[in-house]
């Protein structure tokens, strides 16, 4: 399997000088790669005057943490395209892409907030799911064109690429045929292309139907957060029906997916909770908040055919069934090996917590808990320590 850390920068009351909260990610970054993880992962969150995400620019994060780590893949869990100009996001991503020598992943998504989202285009209003996912599909296109096309335009509902009558007016060169008509702009090219080819490998961000369907249509990896281990099952499922027939080979259940999952891990299960229970409960009820009412936010926990019922809330039980790796190393290890055994996800990121008033020591200490007992009983070295595992869960 592979596990990587995904950091959202929370801070409720934005008690923590910013730079503080970037210092805390680098240690933890660092500490990441030497206990062995794949990958470190960061969210895109603006506008945050309560402080429960404020990632602006994750790219410039990354080329950050890029620069301290040597083997880490760094992946965006994730981007919203719609917020950016399409022309912009492609350079930078593509230049990110060499700065790392080639260890970036990309995941899209809607983005699930009007607050964080409408500010920057009125189309992305994600309560407008139709014009909302025609952008940031679009946007999507432009970006692969960019990447892969050594010149290319671009005609859509919310671009035109080039804009025309733009003259080429460029002494030192004369017009390049591929590009002009007449001396007039009609293609262009963005420079540099991705190191890796033909572009970073990209994923999309699965939290309905829709979504799922999306993001297998386009070919794309799947990464998933809040789902049950049946849901999971299901739409894995369901996605690899649609590789299948997209691929023209047969794409096994749980191939391309990876799981985010809330995780803290302590010597036991009572510590566990004591440390991030606070922390936990305010991440998955800030999302929530964004809902009509609590039955729409208990539906994304619920498994297939499952509805909510009269007694059922938000809370730590709730959550710690169907949602959250904590406690023990063993018990933690318990729960991924259901979670791969049941979907076939190989896949595990786990969301470092903060905002809760954890102390970073404490944090860093469930990093080292999960880097040193949990991860190596699901690597190559490690097969036995699985089997025994797995044997425990049956």
């Amino acid at each position: 399997m592979k596990f990587g850390g995904v950091f959202m920068f929370r801070d409720p009351g934005l008690k923590t000088p910013y730079h503080q909260l970037v210092k805390e990610v680098r240690e933890a970054t660092v500490l990441i790669e030497e206990l062995g993880f794949d990958s470190v992962w960061l969210g895109e969150h603006h506008l945050g005057l309560e402080g429960f995400g404020n990632t602006p620019n994750p790219l410039l994060i990354a080329s950050d943490l890029a620069s301290r780590t040597s083997r880490l893949r760094i992946g965006f869990a994730c981007l919203v395209p719609s917020l950016w100009h399409p022309l912009r996001l492609a350079e930078d991503i593509a230049v990110l892409d060499h700065l790392s020598e080639g260890r970036i992943d990309v995941g899209f998504g809607r983005g699930p907030w009007p607050r964080d989202t409408v500010p920057f285009h009125p189309n992305a209003d994600p309560r407008d799911e139709p014009k909302s996912r025609q952008l940031m599909r679009e946007n999507i296109e432009i970006l692969q064109k960019a990447w892969t096309e050594d010149v290319f335009s671009h005609q859509g509902p919310n671009w035109t690429i080039p804009p025309p009558g733009i003259p080429w007016n460029t002494p030192y060169a004369p017009p390049d045929p591929r590009a002009t008509v007449d001396g007039v702009i009609t293609k262009l090219s963005v420079f540099p292309k991705p190191y890796q080819k033909p572009h970073p490998p990209l994923w999309g961000t699965v939290s309905s139907n829709n979504s799922l369907k999306q993001t297998a249509e386009l070919g794309f990896n799947a990464v998933t957060w809040r789902p049950t281990v049946l849901q999971i099952r299901e739409w894995c499922q369901r996605y690899a029906e649609i590789r299948s027939e997209r691929e023209g080979r047969p794409f096994k259940q749980g191939e391309g997916w990876a799981v985010q999952r809330n995780t803290f891990v302590a010597s036991t299960m009572e510590e566990a909770r004591r440390d991030s229970e606070e922390s936990f409960l305010r991440a998955h009820g800030f999302v929530s908040s964004f809902y009509s009412d609590m039955a729409r936010t208990l539906s994304f926990y619920m498994d297939p055919g499952e509805k909510p019922g009269p007694d059922m809330a938000l809370d730590w039980d709730f959550l710690e069934e169907r949602q959250l790796l904590v406690g023990p190393p063993e018990h933690v290890a318990e729960k991924i090996h259901e979670l791969r055994e049941v979907s076939g996800v190989e896949e595990i990121l786990i969301n470092v917590p903060g905002g809760g008033g954890i102390p970073h020591k404490k944090i860093l200490k469930s990093l080292e808990l999960f880097g040193t007992k949990v991860i190596p009983l699901f690597k190559k070295s490690g097969e036995e320590e699985t089997r025994a595992t797995a044997a425990r869960v049956s």
